[in-house]
């Protein structure tokens, strides 16, 4: 403990070292419960700051990217201070109910289906640290914990799937972990063979499904309806019949949707962003406003999100009266006006303080010396 010596004077490290084993986990659970203590206290000046409309984005990092979350009631404290550099673990519990997240704190362990040296599948208990990234996407997402039953058909699924040693995703022939274009494997047989491959042509009731859907839907949603036609072959032929392809978005899920409903109006979508990562923050923004959810900004809102009045002559004539003063002099006489708003009213008015100043310094220097 050389280099804690720096940091704790050496009276307590003797005390730790006599400490028995019990009391030493005792001792840092204490310092536990107070440290979460701490952050909810954190997240309560948090949200105080954002209800005044103070802009915290270059305190988004560390503890504090948590801090939103937390303040909205969407993340245990106990968990940050449990799992703090986990930054996919915490996202995911985020997700989940409060109590959900306490309970699988207090387990500490998730119930996991994984398949053994010969596909065939078993359950283990994982303990929550040691879940790499995609296991804890697979197993917390959509406000749920996937249960052990709903496991053991995806792993039915995968164990069938894999008895084949490759497979089509779309324009890619995948074996193994290596994905390969098709139209790779068709250049390269033709380089082999010497002589160009005849593709099939397409038949009527192809190009029908092709102007009929092709308007609406993507490519990849078009492929579903042509399974004998690749990505890019859909795309060549859509532009020689001029069609125009739409595009097609992900459906909001109901569980997404509530998310948005309970976390938008004080988390933001920027906050909401990072409990659905697959969703774009102008996407959440738009579903926001599609569902009619509102940013809540207490009394204060940030000065971007005001809708301004126009300015009294009362307020001009304060302006005319105070402006050179100082903001500090100034602000507490024009309730509802920020010193952003200010300082342009006052060049509109051209009340800027340095001209105050130098037209006191000329009647100054005018003045008779005393």
């Amino acid at each position: 403990m050389t280099g804690l010596a720096e940091y704790i004077p050496s009276g307590q490290l003797l005390e730790l070292s006599s400490m028995s084993t019990q009391q030493l986990r005792t001792e840092l659970a204490k310092i536990l419960q107070v440290s979460a203590k701490q952050l909810i206290y954190m997240a309560a000046v948090w949200a105080e700051l954002e209800r005044r409309g103070e802009d915290l984005t270059d305190l988004r990092r560390g503890l504090g990217q948590y801090l939103p979350m937390i303040a909205a009631g969407a993340l245990d404290a106990e968990a940050v201070v449990r799992h703090a550099g986990n930054t996919t673990l915490l996202k995911a519990l985020a997700t989940l109910p409060v109590p959900e997240q306490r309970r699988l704190l207090a387990d500490g362990h998730l119930r996991v289906l994984e398949l053994d040296e010969s596909g065939q599948p078993v359950e283990r208990l994982r303990p929550l640290p040691e879940l790499p990234a995609t296991e804890i996407r697979r197993l917390i997402h959509g406000g749920r914990v996937i249960p052990i039953e709903e496991q053991h058909v995806t792993a039915t699924t995968t164990a069938t799937a894999s008895n084949q040693p490759w497979r089509v995703e779309g324009s890619f022939l995948v074996v193994g972990r290596t994905r390969i274009p098709i139209a790779d494997i068709r250049q390269a047989i033709k380089h082999h063979r010497g002589a160009p491959i005849k593709l099939q042509d397409w038949t009527d009731a192809e190009v029908d499904i092709l102007r009929q859907y092709g308007p609406e839907e993507s490519p990849h949603a078009l492929q579903q309806r042509l399974p004998k036609r690749t990505i890019s072959a859909i795309r060549t032929k859509a532009i020689a019949l001029k069609i125009p392809l739409g595009t097609t978005r992900p459906v909001w899920s109901d569980e997404e949707d509530e998310l948005i409903r309970t976390h938008y109006p004080e988390l933001g979508a920027k906050g909401v962003q990072a409990l659905l990562p697959h969703r774009t923050v102008r996407a959440i923004s738009l579903r926001g406003a599609q569902l009619g959810v509102k940013r809540r900004f207490g009394t204060n809102p940030p000065a971007e999100k005001r809708t301004m009045s126009a300015w009294s002559k009362t307020e001009d004539a304060v302006m005319r009266a105070h402006y050179a003063k100082g903001m500090k002099a100034i602000q507490p006489k024009l309730p509802g006006r920020t010193p952003k708003a200010i300082r342009s009213r006052a060049v509109t008015l051209g009340l800027t303080r340095r001209q105050d100043e130098a037209m006191a310094r000329a009647r100054k220097l005018k003045s008779p010396t005393s």
